[in-house]
């Protein structure tokens, strides 16, 4: 029998019903729905043929008097390998001899890859033949480092989604991807588009001692071939200056969380609920409130009409706003009852008497615990169709697991995408805690931020945007020395009533806003497509630096991420290094005596990589286009900045960026005295 490239199935294969209902159940069970006779044949044919192989390198051909297909005695070893490159990746060359281009790097391991496998020319391994086994796994063992397509040649061949390499196969079998072993290759794998990438860091220009070690020892084994990567990343890579090559740090302990491009997207819509709901709560914050409430519509018209719209201005907006934080306070205490609903089935279920398994497969539910369900669903209102009542058992005990092993603040305020990313969470045998252990590991990165943002509401919704809860995290407080009056983010003030006034006496320059920084800093604060991101700016122990200050949402070009702390100058003496140099002669801001979260992001060199810069912005409250008579430094992002990337400002001159790599001055937060 020849197993050509571009031919079907032959005639000589004669496949048994109970073959091919065998090998579809095997497909099935892998996510592959193969329903063409020919594909399916095909499949058939290549199994028998590389176990043949095997066979025959061992010695022990058999006559394989009981294969359900024909097996010709002129397949010989080199047509095995030839239909297996055509058929799984037929980018390949088929000559043995050949080498596939590589990009400058392709002799180190992809950060999105564990180590290559053999070459297509080296002798397959072994392969054991369970009961149930699965084609698609036999074929990775041939050909480990290639992308694979499913089916073969022929005009028949169905292509299914490409994945990347050995990574994506590891991918598939674990589902539990942690990025903590890809932490050293992304600084040798800088080139690597930045779709394939969500948590990009942009760092220093050197590698680090343990990095160079992990180079060395990642590198490609000696008889191996280089690991192919995809047409795109080949090509960036080609393309890109090795002298702009970047090492990539994860801040804020990123590099332990657990699907990492997952969590960039469920977190931030977690992240902008818990502004939304801590902004709603407002002034009110942590307190205890008492409203009164009813389903029935005739007393809720006319408490609105009659009572509500009467009242005097001051009072009617303070129950207004009195109303709409206890209904924030509702919606947090249904998310968190919810985390216990499957604890109090659990406990009624044990209480009654054994019952009869339910037909079929066991589901990990015991009877009890379905009748307690059905009657829970029942009493609480919710649809009680039989689909229903399984999503719900799985829903509620997920959520259960997850408040069990220490889950909090991204349960209170989860979102709709998160429940939807949980509820549609791909469910395997081999991993059943796999959704918990991944959302275990977004809380443990993501909970103090969470935490961090109810603080900062509550202050800003007192009138305090000083963000001095920054300064007060205990991560903070035990590296930086700091008094709390020092730290500002929430304004700059001019540093003398005399130089305010000789400023307006001379200045001739035009305000360009009319808004107050408190309205600056909280203007569409929680609205993903808003580009006010001052929000969630974070400050925590660097993984390379002292400090590292970081988005915690993905960042868009020209986002708002705060307000540069410092005191504005107007005069000709500019003798400190902490000086930001202003639009208009002698105007400069002096952060020497006051500083502030953004002040302890990163510096790089005059004309150096960064990705945000700082811009002044004059200001009149008053008068649109009237004189400016106060200024903000702001900083604005240059381009796309994913979360926990550390933020990198260029410095103003070689002694700002001499000052700011001291360590003493980054305890005491760049201030000139010693406190």
């Amino acid at each position: 029998m020849t197993s050509g490239g571009g031919g079907t199935a032959p005639q000589a294969a004669r496949i048994t019903d109970r073959t091919r209902c065998m090998f579809r159940a095997i497909l099935a069970e892998n996510g592959v729905a193969d329903t063409d006779d020919a594909i399916l044949e095909q499949e058939v044919v290549m199994f028998f043929k590389l176990t043949r192989s095997h066979r025959i390198k061992l010695g022990r051909p058999g006559d394989f008097a009981d294969c359900p297909v024909i097996i010709n005695n002129d397949d010989d070893d080199n047509e095995i390998s030839d239909t297996v490159t055509k058929t799984i990746a037929p980018s390949l060359p088929q000559s043995p001899l050949s080498t596939s281009p590589t990009s400058p790097h392709s002799s180190l391991s992809s950060p999105l890859s564990s180590p290559p496998s053999s070459s297509p020319s080296s002798p397959p391994p072994l392969i054991s033949t369970p009961s149930r086994i699965s084609l698609r796994e036999t074929s990775d063992n041939v050909v480990g480092s290639a992308g694979m397509y499913a089916g073969m040649d022929g005009p028949n061949k169905r292509k299914r989604k490409r994945t990347l390499c050995v990574a994506q196969c590891e991918d598939a079998r674990s589902r539990s991807l942690s990025i903590t072993p890809s932490i050293e290759s992304l600084a040798r794998d800088a080139s690597v588009s930045e779709s394939r990438q969500p948590v990009e860091i942009m760092g220093q220009t050197s590698l680090p001692e343990s990095l160079h070690m992990a180079v060395e020892e990642n590198a490609v084994p000696e008889g191996r071939s280089p690991l192919i990567l995809p047409t795109d990343v080949t090509e960036a890579s080609d393309g890109a200056d090795p002298k702009r090559q970047i090492t990539r740090l994860l801040e804020g302990g990123m590099s332990e969380i657990l699907r990492a491009e997952d969590a960039v997207d469920v977190m931030t819509s977690v992240l902008l609920t818990a502004a939304r709901i801590r902004i709603q709560a407002g002034k009110f914050g942590f307190e205890r409130i008492l409203i009164g409430t009813t389903t029935n519509i005739a007393d809720i018209r006319k408490y609105t009409e009659q009572s509500l719209v009467e009242l005097p201005f001051e009072v009617a907006t303070a129950k207004i706003a009195k109303s709409g934080a206890g209904c924030a306070g509702i919606g947090l205490q249904k998310a968190w009852e919810e985390a216990f609903y499957w604890d109090i089935i659990q406990r009624y279920a044990a209480a009654l008497d054994p019952m009869p398994a339910a037909r079929g497969p066991p589901d990990g539910f015991t009877p009890q615990e379905k009748v307690t369900t059905a009657k829970f669903i029942e009493m609480v209102g919710v649809g009680t169709s039989d689909e229903n009542q399984r999503k719900c058992r799985l829903w509620w005990k997920d959520l259960s697991d997850m408040q069990n092993t220490g889950v909090v603040c991204t349960l209170l305020y989860r979102s709709t995408k998160f429940n939807k990313y949980c509820k549609t969470f791909p469910r395997r045998k081999q991993y059943p805690r796999e959704l918990i252990d991944t959302v275990v590991s977004w809380e443990k990165v993501y909970g103090s931020h969470i935490k961090q943002i109810e603080l900062r509401a509550l202050d800003q919704a007192g009138g305090n945007y000083s963000g001095r809860q920054d300064l007060l995290h205990a991560s903070i407080a035990e590296i930086l020395s700091i008094p709390e009056s020092n730290w500002n983010n929430g304004s700059n003030m001019w540093h003398s009533n005399d130089e305010e006034e000789s400023w307006k006496l001379t200045s001739r320059c035009t305000a360009t806003s009319t808004e107050s920084t408190p309205k600056r800093l909280t203007e569409d604060a929680y609205i993903e497509s808003g580009t006010n991101k001052s929000f969630f700016i974070s400050v925590r122990p660097g993984v390379n630096k002292l400090l590292s200050v970081f988005p915690i949402v993905p960042i868009s070009p020209g986002d708002l991420l705060g307000i540069f702390s410092g005191k504005i100058r107007f005069s000709e003496d500019c003798s400190v290094a902490q000086s930001i140099v202003g639009p208009a002669p002698h105007l400069w801001l002096d952060y020497s005596q006051v500083t502030g979260t953004l002040n302890q992001m990163q510096v790089a060199r005059p004309g150096g990589e960064a990705n945000v810069h700082l811009a002044w912005e004059g200001v009149n409250e008053d008068v649109e286009s009237g004189p400016c008579e106060s200024w903000r430094v702001l900083v604005l992002a240059i381009r796309k900045i994913m979360p926990f990337e550390p933020l990198i400002r260029t410095a103003s001159s070689e002694e700002q960026f001499t000052l700011h790599q001291s360590l003493d001055f980054a305890r005491k937060g760049f201030l000139e005295e010693t406190f």
